[in-house]
């Protein structure tokens, strides 16, 4: 019973499926067609994007770890997601007012079309986590505009 993007093979002798690493959706919307559809007893393996945005990989050492930039990151703290949002999107407008001399209208505006909003946790009850992320190249011209 796969569907597209399915790799099978042999797991402890039950069916093995990986889902594709760029699979992903940052939303739920019943009108998504499923990634993958298995039969009971499968084994699924999941890529997931770490806290860090992708600067770890497999062959990271602990030393890595030192060298990890949050910077780029600002965190939302609150039992309300939508106010965790907010704080994040906050913290955002205002880590950018300070690193890249942005009124707050312009960093409002780069913020309603370049960042991306995570949800970090939600173990913590009552209390969620989420993180607004600004890719690098908004500001290093890697962009494709």
């Amino acid at each position: 019973m796969a569907a597209r993007g399915d790799h099978e093979r042999a797991a402890g002798g039950r069916p093995f499926h990986a889902v594709r690493p760029e699979a992903f959706n940052y939303a739920w919307d019943n009108g998504i067609e499923p990634e993958l559809e298995i039969d009971s007893g499968g084994v699924v393996e999941f890529t997931v994007r770490d806290a860090s945005d992708e600067q770890l990989r497999s062959d990271s050492t602990s030393e890595d770890v030192t060298r990890l930039d949050f910077a780029h990151v600002s965190p939302g703290v609150a039992p309300d997601l939508m106010e965790a949002t907010r704080q994040a999107v906050r913290a955002k407008i205002e880590h950018l007012g300070e690193v890249h001399n942005l009124s707050r209208e312009e960093a409002y505006a780069l913020c309603s079309v370049a960042v991306d909003l995570r949800i970090h946790e939600v173990v913590d009850a009552p209390n969620w986590v989420v993180g607004a992320f600004l890719p690098d190249d908004v500001f290093t011209g890697g962009g494709s505009g």
